[in-house]
Parts: structure tokens; C-alpha cells; sequence
């Protein structure tokens, strides 16, 4: 758990068996389909106020990060954003954009890696 209470995988540890995929409860851990860097850190399907309650870095569903992307491989849904990792560029822009800090570059290139 991190310091927001929220699970977060230890990536230089993981050995992407997705057993920790499979037995949470609020199914909020993927395994990810390839090796982009760029991921949301959320999975909350709740809308804006409600999500803020919840958790102070939930994604509140916008749509910047929609609009910013070139490739068009992130969309809201459910009030989340969510990458189709096969078409996304790896550019970082949703990232940049993002106004809760809620999709972030693994390489801490376009955002710090936490």
C-alpha cells in the first residue's frame, strides 16, 4: 500500500505471475498488456466529487487527457481514464496534462515517478 492507501506494485519485483490481479477485491490491479510506460494509476469508476472523497488522487473522468492524446489511445470510461496500450505513442502528453496527477510516466520522464 502506498502513502495514499491505495495497492501499488513494486515493478522491480514483480514477476507479472497476476495473482495479486486475481484475488483483489476491488479489482483495481491489471496486468499490462505490453511494456508502455505511460499508465493511469487509478481505477476508481466513481464521478468527480464523489472520487475526490474517495481518494485525493482519483481520476474525476475530465477528458483532458482524451483530448490531449494524438494517437486517440486513452478514453474515459466510467469516469476513468483507461490507455489501449497497443496504439499508445508513449509521448507522455495525457501525462503532462493531467490535472489530478493520475497518469504517470514509469521512466519519470514526463512526470516523478512515485
Amino acid at each position: 500500500m502506498n502513502e495514499y492507501g491505495v495497492a501499488e506494485v513494486d515493478e522491480e519485483k514483480c514477476i507479472a505471475c497476476g495473482q495479486c490481479a486475481k484475488v483483489c477485491p476491488q479489482n483495481v490491479i491489471k496486468i499490462h498488456e505490453c511494456a508502455n510506460y505511460i499508465v493511469v494509476k487509478c481505477s476508481n469508476k466513481e464521478k468527480g466529487a464523489v472520487a475526490r472523497k474517495q481518494c485525493e488522487v482519483s481520476c474525476i473522468g475530465c477528458g483532458i487527457c482524451e483530448k490531449t492524446c494524438t494517437a486517440g489511445a486513452i478514453h474515459v470510461e466510467d469516469n476513468c481514464a483507461v490507455i489501449q496500450e497497443d496504439i499508445c505513442l508513449s509521448c507522455g502528453m495525457c501525462s503532462v496534462k493531467c490535472p489530478r496527477h493520475v497518469i504517470h510516466d514509469l521512466r519519470g520522464v514526463f512526470t516523478a515517478v512515485r
